[in-house]
């Protein structure tokens, strides 16, 4: 499952794109910007189809996707009313608590199992976690520092699938990258720096163990198990 050159190199105009949209639009023009660089994505996606096939399984459309939509997101994150004073400590510790779901779906999700029992745990809480850091508060960024978490989403990304095809039973597939590294685009600035540092270890730390035989062999899955493996 590792990522072909094509296919990286198509990511990173998606992102391009999406980025220069963000930067230029106000907030108060954000939804009909947003609207328009879906549209842009959708006609793009149709138009690869093809190509996305023949280069991996790697989802490279929906990085874009998760990176776009981020932005309205976090504009409706900051129409909350902002904690009260002493409060502060429960939206930073719902960060956390994704952070280090992330980190340990990172760990452990291209090791193979004996299973497949058990595949969809990551992805529920994950889903969780996204709930209730969308239900605090956080103030709307400049847009440099949106650029940043999605260069980050972006880079961390292609590192996971940059590697040797995943394990049999893995927990990740073409899209497990959601359950990894989403909290880099949400949780608090200073958390997600230091989140996003520690995928970054993880994934060599894994790539260094396996290249030397310590780590757990990578028995690429046949295409009727890739899709069990999902989250």
């Amino acid at each position: 499952m590792a990522v072909k050159l094509t296919k990286a190199l198509r990511l990173f105009l998606r992102i391009a794109v999406v980025l220069e949209e963000m930067t230029m639009t106000p907030p108060e023009e954000l939804a009909s910007a947003v609207v328009m660089v879906l549209a842009v994505l959708c006609v793009d996606q149709l138009m690869s189809a093809t190509f996305d096939q023949v280069d991996g399984d790697f989802d490279a459309h929906t990085v874009a996707f998760a990176a776009l939509m981020s932005r309205p997101l976090g504009l409706a994150r900051s129409l909350w009313p902002p904690p009260r004073e002493g409060t502060w400590f429960v939206n930073l510790a719902m960060g956390a608590v994704w952070g280090v779901a992330g980190v340990m779906v990172t760990s452990v999700g291209v090791v193979p199992r004996e299973t497949r029992d058990g595949g969809w745990l990551p992805a529920i809480i994950h889903a969780q976690c996204a709930m209730g850091v969308m239900m605090t508060y956080a103030p709307f960024e400049p847009t440099w520092m949106y650029a940043c978490r999605v260069a980050a989403f972006t880079c961390l990304s292609l590192m996971l699938y940059m590697g040797t095809p995943f394990g049999r039973n893995c927990y990740l597939a073409e899209r497990g990258y959601l359950v990894c590294f989403c909290p880099v685009l949400f949780v608090n600035w200073w958390l997600a720096c230091c989140f996003a540092f520690t995928c970054m270890v993880c994934i060599h730390k894994n790539e260094l163990l396996w290249a030397a035989g310590r780590g757990p062999a990578r028995d690429p899955q046949p295409a009727s198990e890739a899709e069990d493996s999902l989250i």
